[in-house]
């Protein structure tokens, strides 16, 4: 079955009390599995995010299920969240935070994956000190693989890779969004996917820069195939429809 076809949106806020974070309109498919990454500033605090939900829209979408969280005490926290497009159309979801919020940068990645079939492993790793931080993920044929972290650190125009290669960066120092110049004010986000894992295999999915960090990481494999059918060029205009409408 061919790998699904993945559009990636994002949601990066400056520093504010909102106890919530609500996400941008997008269109979704009846069938879609969405993938939401919810990153922090500061685990101690506010535990990352405790909760996800649909608050607008004409989409409907199954139960919200918190797969992994990742975080430690003084350093970033990532919250995975997996749901399903139970009927298409547009939809607007919001985040909640798991404690008070004084003042917070945060980063919401949210994976709309077309032909998929369903959400496979997850994984994730706390408090790593040293790069490159992985986490060790069992995958099935053709899967996307998501490996998302927050850097506490925070180090300036550090270039960040993908561990192993031939992934696709999607968070990373130098994208002009909540990137940090100096350590534990804030954070960085850094991160990325790999639309197509191959063959069935045990690999070390994450992230490195050239310096010393403080991640939490967090790990997720979208399985490929669908029940919807449909060809994986059928699936890529899909896909390429809902971004030119977001």
């Amino acid at each position: 079955m061919p790998a699904p076809s993945v559009v990636v949106y994002k949601n990066a806020y400056v520093s504010t009390t909102a106890a919530t974070r609500v996400l941008t309109q997008i269109t979704v498919a009846t069938g879609d599995i969405v993938a939401v990454v919810g990153q922090t500033g500061d685990f101690t605090a506010v535990q990352s995010f405790a909760s996800l939900a649909q608050t607008a829209g004409t989409a409907t979408i199954g139960a919200v299920t918190k797969r992994q969280e990742a975080g430690s005490a003084s350093w970033c926290g990532n919250g995975l969240f997996t749901f399903t497009v139970t009927a298409g159309g547009t939809m607007t979801i919001t985040a909640s935070f798991g404690g008070s919020v004084t003042a917070l940068f945060n980063t919401l990645w949210t994976f709309v994956a077309t032909g998929c079939g369903g959400v496979g492993n997850t994984a994730k790793t706390v408090g790593a000190t040293t790069t490159p931080v992985t986490a060790s993920l069992t995958t099935s044929a053709n899967s996307y693989v998501i490996a998302m972290a927050g850097d506490w650190t925070g180090i300036g125009s550090a270039t960040t890779t993908l561990t192993p290669a031939g992934g696709t960066l999607d968070a990373h120092e130098t994208d002009g969004v909540n990137d940090q110049s100096f350590a534990g004010s804030n954070y960085s986000s850094r991160g990325g996917h790999w639309a197509d894992s191959g063959a069935p295999a045990t690999t070390s999915y994450g992230v490195s820069v050239p310096t010393s960090a403080k991640y939490n990481l967090v790990v997720c494999e979208l399985l490929a195939g669908g029940s919807q059918g449909g060809s994986k060029g059928q699936f890529l205009n899909q896909a390429i429809k809902r971004a030119s409408l977001w």
